[in-house]
């Protein structure tokens, strides 16, 4: 009986089933843990905006509220945006006077690269994002940012 006891324990560490079961047990918590502590941070979406059918028509905009130098809350119909521009556009508040829309989104904003507001003074703004707001989103953009 002690010699089967022996073989039997000398066939399993030979086959590495003691190992295999030891570092299994372990292992399952740790990679979990791993996974839990390098997931990626969830950040809300700017831009661009997809399908164009969801993207600002300039011509639309009802409201323009410029939150300093880099931001504006807007109004276009029923919709609700936020752009962010690149450069402070020497502080102009009001309503750009024209638009450069990206290739391929013609009369409508989206965020993508190349789209731009050009000032009653002739700055040129270039839009580095933009999202949709709901109702809800606009008013706590306003009331953070001051407008």
């Amino acid at each position: 009986m002690i010699r089967t006891s022996l073989i039997v324990a000398a066939f399993a560490g030979l086959l590495g089933f003691g190992a295999v079961q030891a570092q299994d047990a372990p292992a399952a918590p740790a990679s979990t843990a791993a996974a839990a502590s390098t997931a990626p941070a969830v950040t809300p979406a700017t831009g661009p905006i997809r399908p164009l059918q969801q993207c600002l028509n300039p011509s639309q905009i009802t409201r323009w509220q410029a939150l300093g130098a880099r931001t504006a809350a807007v109004i276009a119909g029923a919709s609700y945006f936020e752009i962010r521009f690149g450069d402070d556009c020497d502080n102009d508040r009001s309503r750009p006077a024209a638009w450069q829309m990206a290739t391929g989104n013609s009369n409508v904003l989206c965020g993508d690269s190349g789209e731009s507001a050009i000032t009653a003074s002739g700055n040129i703004c270039p839009i580095v994002g933009m999202r949709r707001l709901d109702a809800g989103s606009y008013a706590t953009l306003l009331a953070a940012k001051g407008g």
